[in-house]
């Protein structure tokens, strides 16, 4: 749960806080944590220990206030002036936020990238009697931070587990250092990603047309600023590298530099080898990890580290002669702290490179892919690139007759087929109990059920000869469907 959390932000230095400090813990997330994700990977842990639990053990000088209640999502006027008044009177204030259960789940997407309005709207008015604001970030993606500079400190602990409370402790006062990095990018909003992007279609097809620019292999090679880049994470100290060096060695290459912690109390950084190609024939992204390495250090303690870049890694895939090459062009070698922090340190050009003059008919077909900037690629774009003259796509029959093979969802149209699923879905809420994720999961769930799972899924409840019954009601025959359905279950 250490090594994991990310440093966002730490503006004049908040972190870590001062143990003489009076601090105004808020938010029900201090009290209640979101340690897990939901659904089938959901366990009981022998011990849960909140921020609240860890404060408590740890003789913090602290105020508590919920700020919003378990599972609320609308802003609680009455909870959000308890929480103002607590943070009028504290020297630091630590808000629990994130994410709660029902808006990220196996089982179904995610709507927006928004934190609920009840945290959002809390951080905003807190923020007014107070400019001494540490977020406590509790997710599992990343979300959009309309408040960001309003706040002086941010710490991710991403979805910590069992003991979040003692790890989130430990690092808001500094008996850790934090030294995790992000393994994704968090944008500034949705509309902030790739132009043209689309999820679903109303045929249910989802058409990748961004193909290779993914994450930050898209923001990076096409400069769109984001909150945060891939590999961003803080420290409470800082480091320095110097002396880089290259040599070629069997199947790769070894780079060596010097690592110094130029601060004042021990840490870890985390070095990444990024690489690009120069005028490449073939379409990717601008930069691309292609190895790391994290290295402890005392403070101003100095190492010399070794990184192997293997030129296995520096192949691409290359779709006329459907196999992996190496270009006859220089590889440019970058060393930096995230994709966005990099020096270009080597230029390599690869022994016993391709030649691979035969793709700028390649290139000129599928122009759009090669660009830097204005990159908004059509369906039609996308499909000469997948080299075709269309695309295989799927569509899902939603006309009689129906199949084993159709989704409850596709007869919908109709009113049998409308009627049984609110009843599946009704039964299905019911069974889930009182927990709103697992009505929400259980629904989804059954709206994408094809019919001849329903016997394995309902653990035999639903009869083979109830199912096929079912699927005859669907059909416009229900006089044979409900005899069907009366007959003994085998």
């Amino acid at each position: 749960a250490e090594k994991s959390a990310v440093l966002l932000r730490n503006e004049d230095n908040l972190l870590p806080i001062n143990k003489t400090a009076k601090v105004g813990l808020i938010g029900n997330f201090a009290i209640k944590p979101r340690y897990q994700g939901s659904g089938s990977s959901q366990i009981n842990p022998h011990t849960l220990v909140s921020v609240h639990d860890a404060f408590i053990q740890n003789d913090v000088n602290f105020v508590y206030a919920d700020g919003y209640a378990e599972h609320e999502v609308k802003p609680n006027k009455k909870k959000i002036a308890e929480a103002v008044k607590v943070a009028k009177n504290s020297d630091v204030v630590v808000l629990c936020v994130g994410l709660p259960e029902s808006y990220e789940v196996e089982g179904y997407d995610r709507k927006t990238l928004d934190m609920p309005p009840s945290h959002n709207e809390l951080i905003k008015e807190v923020a007014k009697v107070n400019e001494n604001i540490v977020i406590v970030l509790s997710t599992g993606s990343p979300v959009t931070m309309p408040w960001i500079n309003d706040v002086k400190s941010i710490l991710l602990t991403h979805l910590a587990g069992s003991m979040t409370g003692p790890a989130t402790y430990n690092l808001l006062f500094g008996v850790t250092n934090p030294s995790g990095k992000l393994s994704e990018t968090y944008p500034l909003s949705l509309d902030k990603g790739l132009p043209g992007g689309e999820f679903l279609t109303s045929d249910q097809n989802v058409l990748y047309r961004e193909s290779l620019y993914v994450g930050y292999r898209y923001y990076d090679t096409f400069r769109e600023q984001v909150l945060f880049p891939f590999g961003h994470g803080l420290s409470y100290t800082q480091f320095n590298t110097s002396h880089h060096e290259i040599e070629e060695v069997k199947d790769g290459y070894n780079i060596t530099m010097e690592v110094t912690n130029i601060g004042h109390i021990r840490g870890a950084e985390v070095i990444g080898i990024y690489t690009g190609k120069s005028r490449s024939l073939l379409y990717g992204p601008r930069k691309e990890l292609r190895a790391f390495k994290k290295v402890y250090l005392d403070p101003g303690e100095k190492q010399k580290i070794n990184i192997f870049l293997p030129t296995e890694s520096l192949k691409a895939y290359c779709p006329v002669k459907q196999e992996w090459v190496l270009e006859n062009v220089n590889y440019n070698v970058y060393v930096g702290i995230n994709v966005q922090t990099t020096d270009e340190i080597f230029q390599i050009l690869v022994d016993d490179a391709n030649d691979l003059s035969y793709l700028k008919n390649y290139q000129k077909e599928n122009e759009m892919y090669y660009r830097r900037a204005d990159f908004n690629p059509s369906i039609k774009d996308f499909t000469t690139l997948f080299g075709g003259e269309s695309l295989p796509l799927f569509f899902a029959n939603r006309k009689r007759p129906f199949t084993l093979a159709n989704n409850i969802s596709d007869t919908t149209d109709y009113w049998w087929g409308r009627t049984i699923y609110k009843i599946m879905a009704k039964t299905s809420r019911k069974l889930a109990g009182d927990d709103v994720v697992l009505q929400e999961m259980a629904v989804e769930t059954i709206k994408e059920l094809p019919f001849r799972s329903l016997s394995a899924l309902s653990s035999g409840e639903v009869s083979t000869n109830q199912r096929d019954a079912i699927l005859l009601l669907v059909n416009g025959k229900p006089i044979r469907g409900i005899f069907k359905f009366l007959r003994k279950k085998k």
